[in-house]
Formats: C-alpha cells, sequence, structure tokens
C-alpha cells in the first residue's frame, strides 16, 4: 500500500532540514570558487547586465550580504542555501501535483542527490542559483495552466505569472529562453485554444519586458556578452569531436548524479515501451521545456567544448520524469528505503567531490 500523506510528509522534513543543515556548513566552511569571487563583483558593481551573463546573481549576494554588509562566504551563499531549500520543497510539490506525493519525494530525494542541484546551484553563488528556483517555478506554473483544456480564470492567471517567473529566469541566466520556446511549442501541438486567450500574449510579453533593459546594457556595450557566448558555442571546425562530446555526456551524469544518470535512461525506455506512467499532456510540456536544451547543448559539445552544468535546468524536468517512473514502477512498501538509499550513495559521492576538490578551478 501507499506510504501514508503524514509519513512522507514527515520524511521530506527530515530531508529537507538534513540537507539544509549539510550545506549551510559546507557554505560557511569552503573558501569561494574563482567563479564565486568574480560574481561577487555583480553585487559591487551592479548594473542591469554584465561581460557573461544577466545581473539576478549579483541582486541576490546584495539581497542576503544586506547590500554587502556581510561579506563572509556564508552570508555570500547564503542565497543559495535559502533557495536550495525551498528548491527541495517545490519540486516535491510539482513531483505531488504530476502524479502523487510519493512522486513528489521521489523527486526531492532526486534533487538532493545531484551534484548540480546540491552543490552549484544549491551551496556555490552562481547564476545558476536563482535560474534554478525561477525554472522550477515557472515549470510549476506551466503545469497548472497549459494542460488546461477549459482555460479556466485560475489556468489563465497561472500563465500570466509564468510570464513573470520566466522573466526572471532570464535575467539570471540567458538559456531560460528554452522556458519560453518550450511553453510555446507545447501550445502550437497540444493547445492551440490558448491563442485565442490574451492572458497568452502577456505571458509571452512579460519575458521581453524583464529582458529589455539587458538588451539596452548590451547595444550600449557593443553586445559584447552575446559576442562573448558565440565563442564559447560557435565553431567554424566541421570535424565532429566525438572526444568533446563524450567529455559533455560523463559530465552530465556526474553533475546531476550518477543514480541520476542510470535512472533517467530507464524511465525513457520505458516512455519508448509506451509505459503510461505520467499524464499525457504534462509529460510533454516536460519534455519539451526539458529536451531542447539537453539536445542543443550535445549538438554543440560535437564542435567544441562545453561544460556540463549548462544541462543541469534540463534535468530538473528529467527528474520528475523519473521521480513518476520510480513511484509506478517500485513497489511503495519499500519506497522509503530505497530512497533513502538514494540518497546515501550519493551522498557520499558529493562528500567525496568536497574532500578532494580545492573548488579553485573555473566552474562556468
Amino acid at each position: 500500500m501507499m506510504p501514508s500523506e503524514k509519513s512522507i510528509q514527515r520524511t521530506l522534513f527530515v530531508l529537507i532540514l538534513a540537507s539544509l543543515v549539510i550545506r549551510a556548513f559546507v557554505a560557511g566552511f569552503i573558501e569561494f570558487t574563482n567563479d564565486e569571487v568574480y560574481y561577487w563583483t555583480y553585487a559591487k558593481f551592479p548594473d542591469w547586465s554584465h561581460f557573461d551573463h544577466p545581473p539576478m546573481v549579483g541582486w541576490m549576494i546584495q539581497l542576503f550580504t544586506l547590500n554587502l554588509h556581510f561579506t563572509s562566504e556564508f552570508f555570500v551563499r547564503l542565497g543559495s542555501v535559502v533557495t536550495g531549500t525551498f528548491n527541495t520543497w517545490l519540486i516535491f510539490v510539482i513531483g505531488r501535483s504530476v502524479k502523487n506525493s510519493l512522486t513528489g519525494l521521489y523527486a526531492a530525494f532526486l534533487y538532493t542527490s545531484s551534484l548540480y542541484c546540491f552543490i552549484i546551484a544549491g551551496i556555490f553563488i552562481m547564476p545558476d542559483t536563482p535560474q534554478v528556483t525561477f525554472w522550477l517555478l515557472s515549470l510549476w506554473l506551466l503545469l497548472k495552466s497549459l494542460p488546461d483544456e477549459n482555460l479556466t480564470r485560475e489556468a489563465r492567471q497561472n500563465l500570466m505569472l509564468a510570464g513573470v517567473t520566466m522573466g526572471l529566469a532570464m535575467l539570471s541566466k540567458y538559456h531560460s529562453a528554452f522556458l519560453v520556446s518550450g511553453a510555446f511549442l507545447y501550445i502550437l501541438f497540444f493547445n492551440r485554444k490558448w491563442f485565442r486567450t490574451k492572458e497568452m500574449y502577456i505571458a509571452f510579453l512579460l519575458p521581453v519586458l524583464f529582458f529589455i533593459p539587458v538588451l539596452i546594457w548590451n547595444y550600449q556595450n557593443d553586445f559584447i556578452s552575446y559576442r562573448f557566448h558565440e565563442t564559447r558555442v560557435v565553431s567554424h571546425d566541421k570535424l565532429i569531436h566525438w572526444d568533446y562530446f563524450l567529455t559533455e555526456l560523463a559530465g552530465q551524469f556526474l553533475y546531476n548524479g550518477p543514480v541520476n544518470g542510470v535512472l533517467i535512461v530507464f524511465a525513457f525506455f520505458g516512455l519508448i515501451r509506451n509505459r503510461k506512467f505520467m499524464e499525457h499532456r504534462r509529460l510533454w510540456l516536460i519534455i519539451l521545456v526539458s529536451a531542447p536544451l539537453s539536445l542543443v547543448v550535445m549538438g554543440f559539445s560535437m564542435f567544441r567544448p562545453t561544460l556540463p552544468h549548462w544541462t543541469g535546468p534540463a534535468f530538473l524536468g528529467f527528474i520528475l520524469i523519473i521521480a513518476a517512473w520510480l513511484s509506478e514502477k517500485r513497489n511503495p512498501e519499500a519506497g522509503f528505503t530505497t530512497s533513502w538509499s538514494m540518497l546515501k550513495r550519493s551522498s557520499e559521492n558529493i562528500l567525496k567531490v568536497i574532500a578532494k576538490s580545492s573548488f579553485n578551478d573555473n566552474i562556468c
């Protein structure tokens, strides 16, 4: 039988509390990485945009350090600790909404077991930190709105709120634009009724309005951000470099957790075999938001070196798919044992990374 709601809530509370304590301790114990020192300058010299990223991470540092009044490692990273805790709860809520509470619990465990979610976006202060929060909020609101065939008032309101969170995500990191494209593709292929509503146009206009200051800043600075990122992803070499591709693939497995990497293969294999473990429309919305980012980066990696954490937000959607598959596949009575075992194995990997690495290498 399915574990009781009270039991699931209690387990979730323990998970969130334990991860909060660990991340808070590590955040105050480890010295800044080179990247974090660089992003500290975003807060020191605030602007509407910066050389390689939009301004959100700098604003977050300003907020949690009281405008750099407190500048220790703990306070500079406090935004990551707080939002990482919130994100664990949020992905549980999203998982519960797409299937059931056990799915939400699995999603929370899988999120915590990810090196990307737990360390890069949950301890370090990086552009990924606010991006992950706004990405999850956007995905949640899109799932609460776009699949609605009746276009209820609540669904319309949620879609406009998604426009706000998508705009904030784009102020965090450029490739949050995949949220907007994924939402549009879903409407185009699965629910064209939205084209007859004014709320849809408002929702898609809002991210553009949010992003205008970044465009103006780039116009004033010779579009330096886009020229920089063009050199990172555009290659004039027509030869395919399989070593780059395999490095990116291996890096995604490591960054997102070996457990998650293996399980996503099994979950998608189940989809190919037409296993119905998630409602069709919600599944396709998650795929259209998540898969294009992963596929584009994998395509770039065939021609030039890429960084594995670029696809991190895509795995947030994949985690939900894995969680739904697990809640359908696993014996519910053994669910918690399996979850704790998964968390233990991935936590050991996380602690090994923390112990062995000096964290002096650039991440971004």
